[in-house]
């Protein structure tokens, strides 16, 4: 039997985590049908790309400091979107989130702070031309 698995993540700032993922899960067996290879199609990405989740056995999630896209009329990115429908089938999901410590190419810095994911919440890693971000996250009590 081969398993089916789903990579979520934003594309270019990710391209080459997404390329490793990829190869390592064809390395284990794993059918992998990545957007890299999908062709043009009629409905919007936050209606095929969510449609791809199903049938999946596993949805590996790859996030850091770029929201990506989010869709007209939407408030949530096609990732968080693809993330919610594999919860919602039931598959199983393992999320890597990027190290604070990693090298990080500033022009993908999309946010400051935010919370997605099911309460996960991301902070962009410090640079010397946004001082906001080396200061700590607000309560959330406060």
């Amino acid at each position: 039997m081969n398993y089916r698995a789903f990579v979520s993540s934003t594309y270019l700032d990710l391209k080459e985590h997404r390329a490793h993922v990829i190869n390592a899960l064809h390395k284990a067996g794993f059918f992998v049908d990545p957007m890299e290879f999908w062709t043009a199609d009629i409905n919007e990405p936050k209606v095929f790309s969510q449609k791809r989740v199903d049938g999946c056995d596993l949805c590996i999630l790859l996030v850091a400091f770029r929201r990506g896209h989010v869709p007209k009329g939407e408030t949530k990115s096609i990732t968080q979107l693809e993330y919610e429908a594999a919860k919602k089938a039931a598959i199983d999901v393992l999320a890597f989130i990027l190290d604070d410590d990693a090298p990080w190419p500033r022009k993908f810095d999309e946010i400051d702070s935010v919370t997605l994911f099911g309460g996960v919440t991301i902070h962009s890693i410090p640079s010397p031309t946004n001082k906001s971000c080396s200061q700590k996250p607000p309560n959330p009590a406060s």
